[in-house]
């Protein structure tokens, strides 16, 4: 056993390892504060203005990444009309001692995904990297003016009570064909995860997380029946079905544990038997938690 110098400790001297060890225990999830991504206008390119960055590092310690300018990342070429593809900005942390690439420093970069007709993937997070932002860019398009953008950031800190809310506030239907709920309301939503132009979550960091929903509806007719699905990346994963006896108001909840990865995508399906329903909006009546609970 190897019993290390105490960080700091009067006439000692240690790798800067320990001190990015001691960084991890203060940001074990890494975060930014200040950094949130901009699109400039009429370009393809993104500002990131001054901040700081905690990135998670391969060995399990944590480096901290400062500027004091605007930095700036451009994007790929839009991919061929019909289609869309989903790419990140990301903050890397750029270690000799990790990589062997003779480097010390980092840089801020995008990550380009996959072009798809219909739901691109979200590309993986390269090694000592952050994800400070999310976005899709659609087919043929000269600029990023109106980009769809997830802010990915998540606050400095502990990171151990990451959560939300969110509600249905508009009027909305269930097709017997099925449909997204889009959450529209942020009840309370202080890491930002709610994809608004979508209305689903995209998870900002992996591990195992509590979520439960409850969307609620009026029938057309008696005996009809409503179904909700948990789906993830697309893919329904849990999923109830309740029948209605009387033309009233029926909730149907689910709620559920998941390992889930960094940037995996949540959204609520519903549909319905015969004819459409009525959704009922408001807090009370349909809405969505999510818990982080720890890796």
């Amino acid at each position: 056993m190897t019993r290390h110098t105490p960080l700091w400790q009067q006439a000692s001297a240690y790798s800067a390892a320990y001190d990015r060890g001691l960084i991890a225990t203060l940001y074990p999830l890494g975060g930014a504060s200040g950094a949130r991504p901009s699109p400039v206008a009429n370009s393809m390119s993104w500002n990131i203005p001054v901040g700081r960055c905690a990135v998670p590092l391969s060995d399990g310690t944590c480096q901290l990444c400062v500027w004091d300018a605007v930095e700036q990342v451009v994007t790929a070429a839009a991919p061929p009309s019909g289609q869309s593809r989903i790419d990140l900005i990301v903050c890397t942390a750029r270690d000799n001692a990790l990589d062997g690439g003779g480097n010390n420093d980092f840089i801020f970069q995008t990550v380009t995904g996959v072009p798809a007709a219909s739901a691109p993937a979200t590309p993986a997070t390269p090694a000592n990297s952050y994800r400070l932002g999310v976005y899709t860019v659609p087919g043929a398009v000269a600029n990023l003016n109106g980009v769809l953008f997830n802010d990915a950031r998540i606050p400095l800190g502990p990171g151990t009570g990451i959560h939300g809310r969110w509600a249905r506030g508009a009027a909305f239907s269930m097709a017997s064909g099925g449909n997204i709920v889009q959450f529209d309301t942020a009840v309370d939503d202080p890491f930002a995860l709610l994809w608004s132009t979508w209305g689903g979550l995209i998870i900002p960091v992996a591990g195992r997380w509590a979520i439960a929903a409850n969307v609620s509806g009026v029938p057309p007719g008696a005996g009809q029946a409503l179904s909700i699905a948990a789906r993830i990346n697309q893919t329904a994963q849990y999923a109830r079905t309740m029948h209605a006896s009387f033309v009233w108001g029926l909730g149907v909840n689910i709620s559920f544990m998941h390992r889930f990865a960094a940037a995996d995508l949540l959204d609520i399906f519903c549909s319905s038997s015969g004819a459409t329903w009525t959704g009922q909006a408001g807090t009370i009546n349909t809405w969505l938690t999510a818990d982080y609970l720890g890796p």
